[in-house]
């Protein structure tokens, strides 16, 4: 498990060299510093099976999973707190929360797809052997929206066509 943690720290480090816009800071509530002080990562332990987790939701529970309350703004102003969940039965979930200050859900996505292959690459280079995806693709539960033409006749009557 201490090697999955530590393959999923350096593959993190790698992709903020990429992203290094989240590695910085709220400065003023409004605008963000790009200082390179990092992400806040915490490790857990979870001392039940992931699967008693997932059969039994609650959000009070799902809270724990996260590294702050996802309704507050941080303390020391960090736009990405990051938390690895290690479950008793072996699983790993990862909670992250993320300021809308800069980010968006294309660009979680982004920072997400980002880190699973160079997590994946780090691992396969480093021979830890990892029985599933690091990141699940939930683009089948959760499709998106099917996008419609714009009406150019409307903007057309409002001057913008």
């Amino acid at each position: 498990m201490e090697n999955v943690i530590d393959s999923l720290k350096v593959s993190l480090s790698q992709t903020l060299s990429y992203l290094n816009p989240l590695a910085g800071r709220v400065k003023d509530g409004i605008t963000t510093e790009c200082n390179n002080q990092g992400v806040d990562l915490a490790c857990a332990n979870v001392h039940e099976d992931m699967s008693n987790v997932l059969m039994n939701l609650k959000i009070q529970v799902l809270r724990k999973l996260l590294p702050m309350n996802p309704l507050t703004r941080s303390d020391d102003n960090v736009l990405l707190p990051l938390q690895i969940n290690c479950f008793a039965c072996g699983g790993i979930a990862i909670g992250v929360c993320i300021s809308h200050l800069i980010t968006d859900d294309s660009s979680i996505a982004t920072f997400l797809k980002t880190w699973a292959s160079i997590s994946e690459s780090h691992a396969e280079n480093e021979n830890i052997t990892i029985s599933d995806k690091l990141f699940m693709d939930y683009s089948s539960i959760f499709p998106p929206k099917e996008v419609h033409s714009v009406d150019t006749q409307f903007l057309t009557r409002v001057g913008i066509n």
